[in-house]
């Protein structure tokens, strides 16, 4: 199965985003980490409480932390396991799914949490209701100083040519 995953990667620790469905796609997931990883520290992010965006994070280490937004825990509290009645769908779905949990935050937030991963700092957001009622975005701070410097190289260049057609 497809794990669309995000990685971030600092030099003290890597944050994954998207765990897939089941342990056994968060254990490729989690292969794929390893691989890129620089540092110790493990942090991990499911975009929202998909069966198939979540409830493989059992497939990553105890070390690892999970944040988690209060709406998130507040959208698993009160929905539960109901959305992996995918696991219904198919007998492999149902496989990857058998014992499947939602794991505990780690790290618990109001509306965002900037995670220092060593020259890497990821911005983690708590977006509300988009797709589901408590989606969380991710972006790196540098991200952001580069559209902020493409910004102002922008108005840099249209100042130029409103100068040099005066």
């Amino acid at each position: 199965m497809l794990v669309p995953n995000v990685t971030i990667v600092g030099s003290r620790g890597t944050l994954a985003v998207d765990t897939g469905m089941g342990a056994k796609n968060g254990q490729a997931v989690m292969r794929e980490v390893e691989k890129v990883s620089k540092g110790p520290e493990l942090y991990l992010v499911a975009p929202h409480v998909h069966p198939e965006h979540d409830l493989g994070a059992g497939g990553f280490p105890a070390r690892t932390k999970m944040l988690r937004s209060k709406e998130q825990e507040a959208d698993i509290q009160e929905t539960g396991l109901s959305t992996a009645k995918v696991a219904n769908f198919s007998p492999a779905i149902g496989d990857l799914l058998q014992g499947a949990e939602f794991r505990k935050a780690d790290i618990s937030f109001e509306r965002e949490q900037v995670v220092d991963l060593g020259g890497v700092r990821a911005r983690v957001m708590a977006m509300g209701a988009n797709h589901t009622k408590s989606d969380i975005a991710v972006r790196t701070l540098q991200d952001e100083l580069q559209a902020r410097y493409n910004r102002a190289q922008m108005a840099s260049a249209v100042r130029a040519a409103y100068n040099e057609a005066q």
